[in-house]
């Protein structure tokens, strides 16, 4: 099983995507946010789940990208200390390419 470390720009999306639904809803926002954490959960025992980005500055920095519903999970693995680091967490119409 490995570790997922959060960074904090990782944090700070989760953070916005609850604030941002519970505008409508904080039962809904707390749902949601479950929902993705499940998803991220996923990557201790399935590390490699997620695919290669189709951008290739993405892939030099060994980016996976996991979907969920409209947002893309962004992380790193490494096997050596069994480490998977989640970097961000952001709706899918974002324009991402740069953002790393």
């Amino acid at each position: 099983m490995y570790q997922l470390i959060y960074a904090d720009e990782a944090d700070k999306d989760l953070t916005a995507i609850y604030n941002y639904i519970a505008c409508d809803s904080a039962k809904r926002a707390s749902k949601f946010l479950g929902q993705i954490e499940n998803c991220i959960l996923q990557l201790r025992d399935f590390p490699d789940i997620g695919v290669e980005s189709k951008y290739k500055e993405l892939r030099a920095l060994g980016i996976r990208v996991l979907p969920y519903e409209k947002y893309f999970i962004f992380y790193t693995v490494n096997d050596n200390v069994k480490t998977v680091s989640v970097i961000r967490v952001l709706r899918g119409s974002v324009n991402y390419r740069n953002l790393f």
